[in-house]
């Protein structure tokens, strides 16, 4: 390095003054370790990580040491080191980018079914948790917050399906979903976020992973809620005084299965027959 770092902070005494790495060095922790090595945490976090310098880590309790070192590669983007860039150790004990952590986050699910494994570890698959990052961590509440709206509804309609009579939920003892009418509702019913309103409302069972796989080229306009269908097309029930509007449907124009999809304005499809 030809030129002095822009800091004066020892923590960041190797950065160049190229502009790529000094926009890192805004993201990154500022503070030297006891170790005398820098954080490779971010700015702003409430208490830095261990060190993840191979000899210190060595040197650490077995039970305290961190699962990945500073040259190992983020297991999200694979593109560089977790030295290379801000980095955040997970409540499981798995470390990341912070960047990639928020990308995953704030990308969200992938196809028109609601899903939350976006939540999850990418490594251990438990829910992510990240209280030594404040800007994740909001992020993370959020999302937590629209899972909650979502899995209420979840249980509303596993009443009205009558889920939580299934010989699963309630007989059979050494199935997964014994006594868990929760986690059998988000695996059986799927849920769909309604482009006009912007809310999630049901649209069908999900019976057979197989059969209902996601589009990968779906599109969002088709996704129409029950309610505001029926203002799109004119008719219909558009409330209910006992149940409001979550469990208005429309049945498929074609088999009169219920619909998901709602397109051209004027047309309802179930899944099997929106592929066709």
């Amino acid at each position: 390095m030809t030129q002095p770092s822009p800091s004066m902070k020892p923590a960041f005494k190797d950065v160049c003054r190229k502009g790529e790495c000094f926009d890192l060095m805004q993201k990154t922790c500022d503070k030297l370790l006891k170790c005398g090595h820098p954080c490779c945490g971010s700015a702003g976090e409430k208490e830095c990580m261990p060190c993840l310098q191979t000899e210190c880590i060595d040197k650490m309790p077995e039970a305290s040491k961190p699962k990945k070192n500073i040259d190992d590669f983020c297991s999200i983007c694979y593109c560089s080191s977790l030295g290379q860039e801000p980095s955040l150790l997970l409540k499981c004990g798995h470390i990341f980018h912070v960047e990639c952590v928020k990308n995953q986050v704030q990308k969200g699910y992938n196809g028109p079914r609601i899903v939350f494994n976006y939540l999850d570890c990418p490594d251990c698959k438990q829910r992510m948790d990240a209280p030594g990052c404040p800007s994740l961590d909001k992020e993370i509440k959020k999302q937590c917050k629209f899972e909650a709206t979502v899995i209420k509804k979840a249980l509303e309609r596993a009443k009205f399906e009558d889920l939580h009579k299934h010989d699963r939920v309630c007989k059979l003892k050494e199935d997964r979903f014994y006594g868990k009418l929760q986690e059998y509702a988000m695996s059986k019913l799927s849920y769909y976020m309604c482009f006009k309103c912007q809310e999630p409302y049901f649209g069908g069972m999900k019976d057979c992973d197989q059969a209902n796989q996601d589009y990968v080229n779906f599109k969002k306009e088709e996704l129409v809620c029950g309610k505001c269908a029926s203002v799109a097309v004119g008719g219909g029930t558009k409330t209910c005084k006992n149940h409001g509007t979550d469990f208005i449907e429309f049945k498929c124009k074609f088999c009169c299965s219920i619909a998901q999809w709602f397109c051209w304005g004027n047309t309802h499809f179930c899944e099997p027959c929106h592929k066709k």
